[in-house]
């Protein structure tokens, strides 16, 4: 009901690389280092109908910090949202957090919110959003993404001088339940806009899943091409992906992307639409990225512990979810 079903399946059998023709320009090869954000208290509970409690939301976060996660997703300074528009309270409660806070901020009064509630003591990273999809992004933020890039112009600037680091999410980059394949061919441009603006690093999202390893090495190689063949650039892409597809993870290692989301249990999807997935599932990301030979610096029989705590406080809240 809620994305916990079946979690604890085995893992998928991964189909091979595609045969893809190898890119026009070649790609350095990534590092073995890659590195996961735990999305699970912000776009993973967002959507549910019981609003977990703050201190059963602490306990599972500082097992994630303990696991060793760079970053981890503590909330949004989003009204309306009741299970995620707390982070204030989360923020301080995580004294000498080990990874850097992630907080959704939505617009001026946003992230007004978000410098009135930062420490030096405690980094905070502020997450900005819009979407490839003008559509998407009216109904998601009631703004079109010019509209929201005057905000950005305003807010990004103000926020580095905090020193607050800034992320920014692109739904919608693969394809839109609204204008359907459109997105795809300018999420490249619209990434290279973000990151000249001064975001820190931008996610490019499959908000409802349709995306495809050949439509993650499309978007990888247009970036290039744009970027003036600059690899550096995949350094400052983070890919946040819905549904159970791991030969997209694939085909971002391929161009040096080593930057993923996911979240506990798989809980999560999109408010904005119905069509939305669930996210990738935290244990089944971080199991990929070692069998790719790839070190994430995170103790899985952690994670592992976490996620059953997790999905302990889904069914004590909602008897009715089937693990």
């Amino acid at each position: 009901m809620f994305g916990v079903t079946h979690v604890l399946r085995r893992l998928p059998s991964f189909a091979p690389q595609l045969n893809l023709k190898r890119p026009i320009h070649t790609v350095k090869a990534p590092g073995k280092i890659a590195s996961v954000v735990d999305t699970t208290f912000r776009d993973g509970i967002q959507k549910l109908p019981f609003v977990i409690p703050s201190q059963r939301k602490i306990e599972v976060i500082k097992l994630l910090l303990e696991a060793g996660f760079s970053a981890v997703e503590i909330g949004s300074f989003v009204k309306g949202l009741p299970n995620v528009d707390n982070p204030e309270e989360l923020y301080h409660a995580l004294e000498n957090p080990s990874a850097t806070l992630d907080i959704l901020v939505p617009n001026e009064k946003g992230y007004n919110r978000a410098e009135k509630c930062h420490s030096p003591m405690r980094p905070m990273r502020i997450s900005l959003f819009t979407a490839a999809s003008d559509t998407f992004a009216k109904k998601n933020s009631g703004l079109s993404f010019n509209r929201s890039m005057e905000q950005f112009a305003s807010i990004i600037p103000r926020a580095k001088v905090k020193g607050m680091k800034v992320r920014a999410f692109l739904s919608c980059a693969f394809g839109c339940p609204f204008e359907g394949d459109r997105p795809l061919g300018q999420s490249p441009l619209l990434t290279r806009r973000l990151l000249d603006l001064g975001c820190d690093e931008v996610v490019p999202s499959d908000t409802i899943g349709v995306g495809t390893a050949a439509r993650v090495h499309d978007y990888a190689k247009e970036l290039l091409r744009i970027s003036f063949n600059d690899t550096d650039v995949f350094e400052k892409i983070a890919l946040h992906l819905h549904g159970d597809d791991l030969e997209r993870v694939g085909a971002g290692l391929r161009w040096g992307i080593v930057r993923y989301d996911a979240s506990l249990g798989k809980v999560g999807g999109c408010p904005a639409t119905t069509r939305a997935k669930h996210n990738i599932n935290t244990i089944d990301l971080l199991s990929y990225l070692h069998s790719k030979g790839y070190n994430t610096r995170i103790d899985m029989e952690k994670v592992r512990l976490a996620q059953e705590c997790f999905l302990t406080i889904l069914k004590d809240l909602s008897p009715q979810t089937k693990l």
